[in-house]
């Protein structure tokens, strides 16, 4: 029953920063600046024990004056 609901789960988490990836040694230093720099907010995904990482590049809404 538990290896049927494995494949049918899907897990995703959006990360907001890179500082804990640079924090954690899986990241470097040049990498999560250039990333923060140009906004790219990282996907990890995981689906049937298989795990995979998306990037997204985002841009900062601004409000109309």
């Amino acid at each position: 029953m538990l290896e049927e609901q494995i494949k049918r789960t899907h897990v995703w988490a959006v990360l907001d920063t890179l500082k804990y990836l640079r924090r954690s040694g899986r990241m470097s230093l040049m990498l999560s600046t250039i990333g923060e720099l140009i906004q790219i907010k990282p996907i990890l995904k995981m689906y049937d024990g298989v795990t995979g990482v998306e990037r997204i590049r985002t841009r900062r809404m601004h409000s109309p004056d």
